[in-house]
């Protein structure tokens, strides 16, 4: 949880800080749709079961404009990002101004009194290694093993222990069910490390 306010509420993003400039590992593990955004820190609201809509979009402004002001960041320093496992209608990218901007899988609408939503969808993000770890979300079981194949590549950089149990706890349960699983079964990060240790001890 991230606070975006000086009081409460608080907001279930992630939140993306830069310090200095990036190392090239850095950026090797970095999604497309992140790994150009040059600022200070990025605001990125995952949204793994839920469906996009005007309000999800609405929210995103709230969060990004509080989180400005709580942060007392400059306009230039701040993006806010929405990571979509489940990819919206066309009409729906069309009427909230959405359009490609040139990579694929990611999209951004027009500046509203400068800001800019940037919107990016696994299930239409390329197959590189950087990829990877957002596209295990994606919706769609195809997409999620060609990520989880990747990942478990010897040339896939190695990032940590807690990072191959998570991945291994993550495709335990998402090459088996659909994303809706995760809420039915109460899943959270602990649990799905845990699997993954036991998955990985077992081995």
């Amino acid at each position: 949880e991230v606070p975006v306010l000086s009081q409460p509420p608080k907001a279930d993003i992630i939140l993306l800080q830069r310090k200095g400039g990036r190392t090239e590992e850095q950026r090797l593990l970095m999604a497309d749709g992140l790994v150009d955004l040059d600022v200070a820190q990025i605001l990125a609201d995952v949204k793994v079961t839920q469906s996009l809509n005007e309000r999800v979009f609405a929210k995103a402004y709230r969060y990004d404009d509080s989180y400005l002001e709580y942060a007392k960041l400059e306009r230039h320093q701040l993006r806010t990002v929405i990571i979509s496992s489940i990819t919206p209608q066309r009409s729906l990218l069309k009427s909230c101004s959405f359009q490609p901007i040139g990579i694929n899988g990611v999209y951004e609408n027009q500046p509203i009194f400068g800001r800019t939503l940037r919107l990016i969808l696994p299930n239409q993000l390329d197959n590189h290694a950087r990829n990877a770890p957002l596209k295990c979300f994606a919706s769609r079981i195809e997409e999620r093993k060609k990520a989880f194949e990747t990942l478990e590549m010897d040339s896939f950089p190695h990032v940590s222990e807690s990072f191959n149990a998570v991945v291994t706890g993550l495709r335990s349960n998402f090459m088996k069910n659909s994303l809706s699983h995760l809420d039915d079964a109460g899943l959270t990060p602990d649990s799905v490390m845990l699997v993954g240790r036991r998955m990985l001890e077992a081995t």
